[in-house]
């Protein structure tokens, strides 16, 4: 293989692995497009808690448990009185 084929394949192979990260990275583009469009929707509506904020509920969840378990066993206690 003469030099300028040499270059030209690796010219080549750097332009397809180029493709493919701005591929990713268009798509990625395209999904946080799509998830703010769905926040800025559910603004709109006038939606109290927009999706963006659900993780935070979530890390809520176990406290009204753990105080469901005490009531629990204050009912239990007030029973055998």
């Amino acid at each position: 293989m003469g030099k300028k084929e040499d270059v030209h394949l690796k010219l080549s192979e750097e332009l397809e692995g180029i493709d493919a990260e701005l591929e990713e990275a268009m798509e990625a583009v395209s999904e946080t497009s799509q998830r703010i469009d769905a926040f800025l929707d559910q603004e709109e509506q006038g939606e109290e808690e927009p999706q963006l904020h659900v993780l935070e509920t979530e890390e809520d969840t176990p406290e009204p448990k753990a105080n469901a378990a005490s009531d629990s066993q204050a009912k239990t206690a007030d029973a055998g009185d």
